[in-house]
């Protein structure tokens, strides 16, 4: 990738798209161990299912919330910055 500095935002993006099923990966398997942690630290206890069920939603949310919706959906700027015809997103009305 070299420099951050030197890196198009295109390519950003798309790394912070890997990244970002990485991390989700990772969120799961933390949030599988929790539970067995859980389950034998309190023993007998019903599992904060609140909690299990918000886990991924939350570190998504507080690694990549910067991004503010960029690595939803391709833009129209990352596709015409290479040449590729532009589409719209879901939702949203061509300009």
């Amino acid at each position: 990738m070299g420099e951050m500095w030197s890196a198009s935002r295109r390519h950003l993006i798309e790394h912070a798209r890997r990244l970002r099923g990485a991390v989700a990966d990772l969120a799961a398997g933390d949030n599988l161990i929790s539970q067995w942690c859980f389950g034998i630290e309190e023993p007998g206890e019903p599992q904060p299912r609140h909690l299990i069920d918000a886990y991924p939603a939350m570190v998504d949310a507080w690694v990549f919330g910067h991004f503010a919706g960029m690595l939803d959906v391709p833009r129209q700027a990352d596709a015409t910055e290479h040449g590729a015809p532009a589409t719209t997103p879901p939702g949203e009305q061509a300009g």
